[in-house]
């Protein structure tokens, strides 16, 4: 069992030299994010990596990434980043309130798991999504899973509410959701129960 734990490790390290010489001569760096617990899901510029821990190859410069781990609420962090170097981030989760969220995985079309689920749309897209003040740990385009019932939706770019919506998730229904977004502040104050 110990030299299977070595042999892991040690092809883990030849994994790491060869991308970091790989990423040098692109012009690129490499982050090496992990979690507690492990097997989060990263997301950087609407690109999905994981699970951690997970090597990922970026441009120089900062980054912002959103972690997500089921059953915990997600994590946003700065990721900087030098060409021809490793950075290193450690996520750690803490027990807490769930908000019930899962991101549906298009690329695999993954099972449901929640009774209601929510597709967001929005011109431009890379927006966030708020569910009563949850984070949704995905920016748009985005579909998702969460419990039925009345939520007041936010639309945000860098923590400003661009867009205010009471929305009603209903059980086995899909609510498709598409918005225009101009750079004022919207309230949309139709009646979600009809």
């Amino acid at each position: 069992m110990r030299h299977k734990t070595l042999l892991c490790h040690l092809v883990g390290i030849l994994a790491l030299a060869f991308s970091v010489r790989t990423s040098a001569e692109n012009g690129r760096g490499v982050a090496k994010v992990s979690s507690s617990p492990p097997g989060a899901v990263v997301y950087i510029a609407g690109r999905e990596y994981g699970p951690t821990p997970v090597f990922i190859e970026l441009s120089p410069g900062e980054h912002e990434m959103m972690v997500s781990l089921d059953g915990y609420p997600p994590k946003k962090k700065r990721l900087s980043v030098m060409a021809g170097r490793v950075s290193y981030s450690q996520i750690k989760f803490k027990p807490g309130r769930s908000p019930g969220i899962r991101v549906h995985d298009t690329r695999k079309n993954g099972p449901d798991a929640g009774p209601g689920t929510v597709n967001v749309a929005t011109d431009p897209p890379g927006l966030s999504v708020r569910m009563n003040q949850d984070l949704v740990p995905k920016e748009t385009p985005v579909s998702f899973d969460i419990r039925a019932g009345a939520y007041e939706m936010t639309v945000e770019k860098s923590g400003q509410v661009l867009l205010k919506k009471t929305v009603f998730v209903r059980a086995g229904r899909t609510l498709e959701l598409d918005f225009k977004i101009k750079h004022r502040r919207q309230i949309d104050e139709d009646d979600p129960w009809k």
